[in-house]
C-alpha cells in the first residue's frame, strides 16, 4: 500500500508522507490478543497511579518513558526511511491518553526517582497546598520533556543524512486551554516542539464542530505565529470525533472558517466508508 501511494503521489506531483498515527496508542478495547504486543512486553505498557492502564474507552498505551519503547519506535522510523527513500517525510501523532493520567510505570518511576529524588506515586497531583504544587508542575513538565525526546529521536532516525526530509507533527489545537493540570493527560506541549525545531510543520487536530472548540483553531494559529512566523501549518478534519462518534466534514469546515481562513486541509480516512464520505464531501466543494 505504501509503494502504491508513493507511485500515485509521484504521478500527481504530490509529496507522500508516512503517517504514524497514535504512535503510543498500541491497542483498542477491540484489539485481539494476537495484536497486543504489550501482552508479550508487559514492562513496555504505561500505567496510571493504580499501576494499571484502565483505558476502557481507548485501550493500552506504550510507555514513552521506557528506553526500549523509544528505541523500537525510532528503529521503525529508520526502517521506513530506508525502505521508502522517496518519502518526503513522516507525520507523527505523539500523545498519551485523553482519559487516564499515565506515567507511573516502573520505568517512569525509576527515571524520575533518579533525576528528582522523589517517587511520582508520592506526589499528590491534585493538592491545593501551594508548597506542594511545585512537585506537581515539575512532574508534568518532566513527562512533557520525555515526549519532546521521543519526537526528536523519531526525526533523527527518519532523516538520517538527508536533512531535507520533513517531520510533521499532529497537534491538538485546544491543548493550552486545559491549564497545566489538564495537560497531565495528553502530555503534548506542541509549542515546545516548534521552539525547539523538532517539527518542520504542524497539523492542527480537533473536534471542530463542538461548541467548546469555537475559538480553538484561531487561538492555535495565533499561538503558533507567536512562536514561529514561518512555520507552515494545516488542519485535519475527520469523519469521526476523537470520542469515535461520527463527524460531518462540512460542519467542521464551516466551524473552522468562522474562526480563521483555512489554507490547507487534510482529511483523515481510515476505512473505505471514510473514503466514500471524503469523496462525497470533495465533490460538493466549489
Amino acid at each position: 500500500e505504501m509503494r502504491a501511494a508513493i507511485e500515485a503521489g509521484k504521478a500527481a506531483g504530490i509529496p507522500v508522507y508516512a503517517v504514524f498515527w497514535d504512535m503510543l496508542h498500541w491497542t483498542t478495547p477491540e484489539s485481539p490478543p494476537e495484536e497486543d504486543a504489550l501482552l508479550k512486553h508487559t514492562d513496555w505498557e504505561e500505567v496510571n497511579w493504580n499501576q494499571k492502564c484502565e483505558c476502557t474507552k481507548e485501550g493500552k498505551f506504550a510507555s514513552p518513558f521506557n528506553p526500549e519503547v523509544v528505541g523500537a519506535l525510532s528503529d521503525l522510523s529508520g526502517e521506513v526511511s530506508k525502505k521508502y527513500p522517496e518519502l518526503a517525510g513522516i507525520a507523527c501523532d505523539v500523545r498519551l491518553s485523553f482519559n487516564q493520567i499515565l506515567g507511573f510505570s516502573p520505568s517512569a518511576r525509576l527515571q524520575y526517582l533518579r533525576e528528582k529524588s522523589i517517587d511520582p506515586l508520592d506526589i499528590d497531583l491534585f493538592t491545593e497546598e501551594a508548597s506542594e504544587q511545585g512537585y506537581v508542575r515539575d512532574w508534568i513538565q518532566w513527562r512533557i520533556a520525555r515526549l519532546d525526546d521521543l519526537l526528536k529521536s523519531l526525526g533523527v532516525a527518519f532523516r538520517g543524512d538527508n536533512k531535507q526530509r520533513k517531520v510533521i507533527s499532529f497537534c491538538y489545537a485546544n491543548f493550552y486551554k486545559w491549564g497545566l493540570n489538564g495537560r497531565i493527560y495528553v502530555t503534548q506541549d506542541w509549542v515546545r516542539w516548534v521552539l525547539q525545531e523538532l517539527a518542520d510543520e504542524v497539523v492542527f487536530v480537533g473536534d471542530w464542530s463542538r461548541p467548546q472548540n469555537e475559538t480553538s483553531y484561531r487561538d492555535a494559529v495565533q499561538r503558533l505565529q507567536g512562536a514561529s512566523k514561518t512555520m507552515p501549518y494545516s488542519v485535519l478534519v475527520s469523519t469521526k470525533m476523537t470520542s469515535g462518534e461520527p463527524a460531518d466534514l462540512r460542519s467542521q469546515m464551516e466551524a473552522l472558517w468562522r474562526q480563521s481562513p483555512v489554507n490547507e486541509v487534510l482529511i483523515n480516512v481510515q476505512s473505505n466508508e471514510d473514503i466514500k464520505s471524503a469523496e462525497e464531501f470533495l465533490a460538493q466543494m466549489p
